[in-house]
C-alpha cells in the first residue's frame, strides 16, 4: 500500500508479507539514464499494478523491487532514497539505514 498526499508525494509504503531476497537482484542502468535530485511525484489517476513485492536488506540498507523489470533510464536520489524508473514507471525503492 502507498499512501500519497494530493499532489501525488509519497508519504509511506506498507508492504504486509513481501518475497525476501537472499541475494540482491541487480538494477542495470539504461545508457542514456538521468540522475535527478529531489522526489517523484506518483501520478494519482493511473492505477498501479505491483503483483508481489520483494525485499533485499543488505548491511545497511534495503531494496523495495516493484516489479521484475531490473533495468531503469531514471535514478532519482533524496536523501537516503533512491528511486529507480524505467520510462516513469516505479521499479525500485533503496533506502540507506540511518541511526
Amino acid at each position: 500500500m502507498m499512501w500519497l498526499n494530493h499532489e501525488g508525494l509519497l508519504g509511506e509504503i506498507e508492504c504486509i508479507f513481501p518475497k525476501r531476497l537472499d541475494e540482491e537482484s541487480a538494477l542495470l542502468k539504461s545508457q542514456n539514464a538521468l540522475v535527478q535530485q529531489g522526489f517523484p511525484l506518483i501520478d494519482t489517476e493511473m492505477e498501479i499494478d505491483a503483483p508481489e513485492i520483494s525485499v533485499f536488506k543488505g548491511s545497511g540498507y534495503f531494496i523495495l523491487y516493484l516489479t521484475e523489470s531490473a533495468n531503469y533510464n531514471k535514478k532519482i536520489v533524496s536523501e537516503n532514497l533512491t528511486f529507480y524508473l524505467q520510462n516513469m514507471e516505479l521499479i525500485a525503492i533503496k533506502a540507506i539505514i540511518t541511526n
